[in-house]
């Protein structure tokens, strides 16, 4: 990517806006502070950060700031906008609005509880990521393949049973969001710890530390076929959960999602 040339009103807006962190970022990754513009990785290893952290303040520093031609320079070359017409999936009724993953999950029959869907509802339009095909769209709604949520500082962090970023907005630009278990809430402080309560009352040993025993009986059920929403029932962790440790013992690759399992 080119390195752009800020505007006065852009530099300014910039400084007025951002953290120092967001603002360095910012800076590296369009080329202001250089004759080139920097990849996430190139930033990561200079600032002794994963490429994946600096994406997630990028992107808190683009919602931050809504501005075209930054959207347009570090995101995709032209947003995606929803379409409203539905799509048919057989006997489901889906709308185009809704990502890939879960489009995924109906084709192979999946229940959209396994998946842990949680829906977040703004105020207005607001640019969110697709979580299977990374392209990102603007849309008064986002569907997450995340678990739960919780407030830093200002911004509404969605994350899974490993505790990874899927998302985040600003708190303030969220009406409610949806649990996986249907139930509509506002972005309050009271409502995630509700939620996670709701998780562990489903999952007793969701967050728990795994043993050398435990592990054994997973590999051992992995192995004989057993699905994972059965591996969830006996081990009595949500399914974030059990995806994860089968990647950390290494019994599916860290680019499956385990939806066909």
């Amino acid at each position: 990517m080119n390195p752009i040339e800020p505007s006065e009103h852009l530099l300014a807006r910039l400084n007025e806006r951002l953290t120092d962190r967001e603002l360095l970022i910012m800076r590296m990754r369009l080329g202001f502070t250089s004759e080139a513009s920097m990849t996430l990785q190139q930033i990561g290893t200079a600032l002794n950060l994963t490429r994946e952290r600096v994406r997630q303040i990028q992107h808190q520093a683009l919602l931050e700031m809504a501005d075209p031609q930054l959207n347009a320079a570090l995101l995709v070359d032209s947003l995606i906008a929803p379409d409203q017409k539905p799509k048919f999936f057989g006997k489901s009724r889906l709308s185009l609005k809704t990502n890939a993953a879960l489009k995924l999950a109906v084709e192979q029959k999946l229940a959209v509880s396994d998946l842990e869907q949680i829906t977040v509802y703004f105020k207005i339009p607001v640019i969110g990521q697709d979580p299977v095909n990374k392209e990102f769209f603007t849309s008064d709604r986002h569907k997450l393949i995340a678990t739960w949520a919780r407030q830093d500082g200002e911004t509404t962090i969605f994350l899974d049973d490993d505790s990874v970023i899927i998302a985040s907005w600003n708190t303030r630009d969220i009406k409610t969001i949806q649990w996986p278990s249907g139930q509509q809430v506002p972005p309050t402080t009271t409502a995630f710890a509700n939620r996670m309560e709701e998780i562990k009352s489903r999952f007793p040993r969701a967050w728990s530390k795994w043993s050398y025993e435990e592990d054994q009986k997973l590999i051992k059920e992995f192995k004989s076929g057993m699905k994972i929403r059965d591996l969830c029932e006996s081990h009595g962790r949500a399914r974030g959960g059990i995806i994860s440790r089968l990647r950390r013992l290494e019994l599916i690759s860290y680019d499956e999602t385990g939806t066909n399992l």
